[in-house]
């Protein structure tokens, strides 16, 4: 995964669901994405790049699957 992110992934732990804080995060959350800068200057690129990144994913999930049956 960070190989696809060139290392700039970041995993946050989050509360259980219907918790008050669970609610409360989505307010940090919206300031951090908000604080990085833009990378795709419209949807439709953005749509592309992660419609790649998931078929990358894909592409050696199936891989690691086959070599762990021959």
């Amino acid at each position: 995964m960070t190989t696809l992110h060139r290392g700039n992934v970041d995993i946050l732990p989050w509360p259980i669901i219907n918790s008050p804080s669970f609610y409360k995060l989505f307010n940090a959350l919206k300031l951090r994405l908000d604080s990085q800068p833009i990378t795709h200057p419209n949807a439709r690129e953005f749509l592309c790049i992660l419609k790649t990144l998931m078929a990358k994913l894909k592409v050696r999930t199936q891989c690691s699957i086959l070599v762990l049956t021959l």
